[in-house]
């Protein structure tokens, strides 16, 4: 008897017996046989299993069916199926710590501060930096090492820390209803304002934390300028002025930034040509020469082209 006459053998039977699961075992006893005899003449374990999986409805391993798997179509049609939607991570509602700490004024002052103090662009900051192998002897016997460029920047650092304390307290006192009238003195003591002409404003801003005084001159040309005046930032108050900086910058167009700063005290002269390339990349061209034949920076005439890119 072929497999195909045993099927219909079994499907005729169906019809007409009730009692058909005595003829399954029967029928799946003899398909087991059929089948491993003509496979290698004599009954074969897992075909066995097979036959009894096919005939009774059962899994081979006796067990139930694991979760999630079905052994029947017709069960599959009535399942309801509910797609999965992943949910987005919440965004925070409040900004990140970093920008609660270094806001848009802090990082604009820190940003200008340094660039007067250690180069107005990265080409100049890079060819200034001096290295342990190097000694730079200025014009008045001052010798520049690496150590003398660590005390700098520690004196930048205790700055910031000095500038990031005396931002935040004032915030909290301005908001704060019982100390808001220490504020307000605080403001007319280290602040004045002043309007010479309409749309000319005169601004003069003494800083407790760097021990500067800085004057600037609002205008209605967008013309940047500034005359910062630089004392000894370990002093308690304002002390004798040890630099002197002009500095004035203006944007022409949207693609260039010409800028220049002179030190009053050190006589050296800068002028910069900044354009933005692409997003984070910028290239400058810097001119520096001296008007006095002493100071505490090299005596040189120098040209430098740099491009800088920041990520």
């Amino acid at each position: 008897m072929s497999v195909m006459n045993l099927f219909r053998f079994e499907n005729a039977l169906n019809r007409v017996w009730p009692q058909k699961y005595l003829l399954r075992l029967v029928i799946s006893v003899l398909f087991t046989v059929f089948i491993g005899a003509s496979i290698s003449n004599k009954p074969s374990g897992p075909f066995v299993g097979l036959v009894e999986s096919f005939f009774f409805g059962a899994p081979c391993w006796g067990g139930e069916l694991p979760k999630g798997y079905l052994d029947s179509v017709e069960e599959e049609r009535k399942i309801r199926a509910v797609e999965l939607v992943t949910v987005a991570k919440p965004q925070d509602e409040d900004p990140p710590l970093k920008e609660i700490i270094f806001d848009d004024e802090l990082k604009s002052e820190f940003e200008l501060r340094y660039e007067q103090e250690f180069g107005l662009t990265a080409i100049e900051r890079n060819v200034e930096a001096p290295n342990r192998y190097d000694e730079f002897v200025y014009s008045n016997g001052t010798v520049v090492t690496e150590e003398e460029d660590m005390t700098r920047r520690q004196r930048f650092g205790e700055f910031m820390v000095r500038r990031l304390t005396e931002h935040h307290v004032d915030r909290y006192i301005q908001t704060n209803p019982n100390t808001k009238v220490v504020y307000d003195l605080k403001e007319k003591i280290s602040k004045v304002k002043m309007q010479v002409k309409k749309g000319y404003e005169l601004k003069v801003n003494y800083s407790y934390a760097g021990n500067t005084v800085a004057v600037e001159m609002k205008n209605p040309m967008d013309l940047e300028n500034q005359i910062l005046f630089v004392m000894d930032p370990n002093a308690a108050g304002p002390s004798e002025v040890e630099e002197t900086l002009l500095n004035l910058g203006y944007p022409i167009g949207t693609s260039y930034h010409i800028r220049t700063q002179y030190k009053l005290n050190d006589g050296i002269v800068d002028l910069i040509g900044e354009k933005p390339i692409q997003p984070g990349m910028t290239a400058s061209l810097t001119g520096s020469t001296y008007t006095k034949d002493v100071g505490v920076s090299t005596r040189e005439h120098r040209v430098l082209l740099g491009f800088t890119w920041t990520h």
